[in-house]
């Protein structure tokens, strides 16, 4: 079956890491283990690294004890901001090019904006602690 509603690789590995930190306390955690134990690339996974610092999601460190924490609470992360911070948001509308349509003309591009916001919305009250929660109740 095609999915549909993909989700990017960046954030499925902004997600996955932050759930992993979730598991980490207060300690700075190796990238290069969390690659491994997702088996990531270590370079995909430093850039996305680098984009969740900037937004201040992640705090990183370098050297030997270093590695990468959560600077906000597990319950303050939404799925929506780590979208935000490892995505370019500004493209959408049609899934033709910008030239051909807009998004906003075809009754299309009206019901991708409408499931979009509702996506959205569900993006903004999942947070990383009930992701990482649910995980446990699986297990």
């Amino acid at each position: 079956m095609i999915n549909m509603l993909a989700i990017s690789e960046a954030t499925s590995i902004a997600v996955h890491l932050c759930v992993r930190l979730t598991q980490t306390g207060d300690d700075f955690f190796s990238t290069r283990k969390v690659a491994e134990e997702l088996d990531l690339s270590v370079h995909h996974l430093a850039k996305v690294v680098q984009k969740l610092v900037k937004a201040g999601i992640l705090e990183s460190s370098r050297g030997s004890q270093g590695g990468v924490k959560l600077r906000k609470g597990k319950e303050k992360i939404s799925v929506a901001e780590l979208n935000a911070a490892v995505v370019d948001l500004t493209q959408g509308g049609c899934l033709l090019s910008q030239k051909a349509c807009t998004g906003c003309k075809c009754s299309f591009g009206k019901w991708m904006a409408d499931e979009s916001s509702k996506i959205e919305a569900v993006l903004r009250q999942t947070t990383v602690q009930e992701i990482a929660a649910s995980l446990t109740e699986a297990h």
